[in-house]
């Protein structure tokens, strides 16, 4: 698995915006004078006239535009990490109601499209419509401007990729988590601290930062206190990123304790162990609560598509809502722009055995409810339950953000939209982070997550 680009073995999809979870907007400025404003920073071309019905300018491309009509930063080449571009053009002798739309395309491919819409901005002024992501824009970028169905004013800008990682730093690897399984994409399936005996493989999942290709670096799995397996290597996977590794016994593991040790040029740097018991321990306590009286009935179609799925990563997600008893309930007090969100008790941090820490619940935003579809809706219980996963698991950082966290919450949720369906969500919204053959950047994935939560810690 290398840390640059994180490849799919599917027949399905590819496969973490940023909390919220991350959109696209499509907004427009507007102003009707009498006379169109003169801009000293643009000089478009003489309008064109298209008939007796209206005239459009040139386009312009700028990286902002004031409320009185300034472009600021006009250009056709942009470079990287910008996230959004203002399209400025004038226009005069239009008539209200006339037909009329719009068009950007993004290397050849459909971004937005508004198409026969009825004209409603006046006889005469300037207009102002942008494309902005969460993510940097990157890639060759088409406004058209049509009237009457016909094209009448077209013009293009190009941004730079995103430049490769320069973090500096140590060289350092994450907490491990241990699990019974693990996606393509590097998200644990089935993660524990304690496996039945007879289980034949635990992987290892571990984030890694700063590292360098031929470095060396060493594993090193422990039975009882003793080495059971080790092997020397050279480092293969790029700067930033997540890895596995897995320990396998195809007649089953023995009931005991086991540790791993990830060492860098011969310096201990992680550990951390699981133990393979005879028979989990079975809770006891009172009648657990049915899905119909943790789930809010109105958000149980979108938990029935992740229960339901022939996805383990994602069934095991819904299952938890029974397992740890996690209420999913809608709530209308959430900040606009906020699709969900996990919210648990942090007192509970100290506890170090997953099952005495308190569920938490899932909350739901009411206007994500009302605008979203149920697949989009299940990616972000998804999301959040990855969280509850996170916070009962005992081996994340607990009481606050991590930028672990959400790189693996994100991953849950591109990872649910394709499986469900709605690749077509997926470019719409993290479109920046995959490739057309089902790749996700995980190093631009995880600079992008930097950024956007630059007040939390990596781990």
């Amino acid at each position: 698995m290398h840390g640059n680009n994180i490849n799919r073995t599917l027949v399905y999809f590819l496969l973490l915006g940023l909390l919220g979870i991350s959109c696209q907007f499509v907004t427009n400025l507007m102003l009707t004078p009498e006379t169109p404003p003169t801009l000293e920073a643009i000089e478009p071309e003489a309008t064109t006239e298209i008939s007796s019905q209206g005239n459009i300018s040139a386009i312009v491309f700028c990286e902002d535009v004031t409320d009185e009509g300034e472009c600021i930063n006009q250009g056709e080449h942009f470079s990287a990490g910008i996230t959004t571009i203002w399209a400025y053009f004038t226009y005069e002798n239009m008539q209200d109601g006339q037909s009329w739309g719009r068009l950007w395309e993004h290397d050849g491919d459909v971004y937005v499209e508004s198409l026969d819409e009825a004209w409603e901005d006046g006889e005469s002024g300037w207009l102002a419509y942008s494309i902005s992501e969460d993510i940097p824009l990157s890639g060759h970028f088409t406004f058209t401007i049509y009237l009457e169905d016909q094209p009448v004013q077209s013009a293009s800008f190009t941004v730079d990729p995103p430049e490769e990682s320069t973090l500096g730093g140590f060289p350092a690897f994450g907490p491990i988590q241990f699990a019974s399984g693990v996606t393509d994409d590097v998200v644990p399936v089935g993660a524990a601290t304690s496996f039945t005996a007879g289980t034949s493989e635990v992987y290892a999942i571990f984030p890694f930062i700063n590292m360098r290709d031929g470095q060396a670096w060493r594993r090193e799995w422990l039975y009882n206190g003793a080495i059971t397996a080790e092997r020397d290597l050279e480092w293969e996977e790029g700067q930033d990123g997540i890895t596995y590794a897995s320990l396998i016994d195809d007649e089953g593991l023995d009931t005991g304790s086991y540790a791993l040790n990830l060492y860098i040029e011969g310096q201990l740097v992680r550990s951390a162990g699981f133990e393979v018991v005879g028979a989990l321990e079975e809770t006891t306590g009172g009648e657990p609560l049915s899905a119909e009286e943790l789930i809010d009935p109105d958000l149980m179609p979108a938990w029935d598509m992740l229960v339901n799925s022939d996805v383990d990563l994602l069934s095991q997600l819904a299952d938890l809502v029974l397992s740890f008893q996690i209420e999913v309930r809608m709530d209308d007090s959430l900040e606009s722009g906020v699709d969900a969100v996990y919210r648990y008790d942090e007192d509970t941090c100290t506890i170090t055995e997953s099952a005495a820490r308190t569920p938490g619940s899932v909350l739901v935003s009411q206007e994500a409810w009302n605008e979203q579809s149920w697949e989009e809706v299940a990616s972000s219980i998804a999301h959040e339950l990855t969280h509850a996963y996170q916070h009962l698991q005992t081996g994340y950082r607990c009481g606050g953000c991590s930028i672990q966290k959400e790189y693996e919450a994100f991953f849950v949720t591109i990872y649910a939209l394709e499986e469900l369906g709605r690749w077509d969500i997926v470019q719409d919204k993290y479109g920046s982070l995959v490739d057309d053959e089902g790749n996700i950047y995980g190093d631009t994935l995880w600079e992008v997550l930097q950024e956007t939560y630059s007040e939390c810690p990596e781990y």
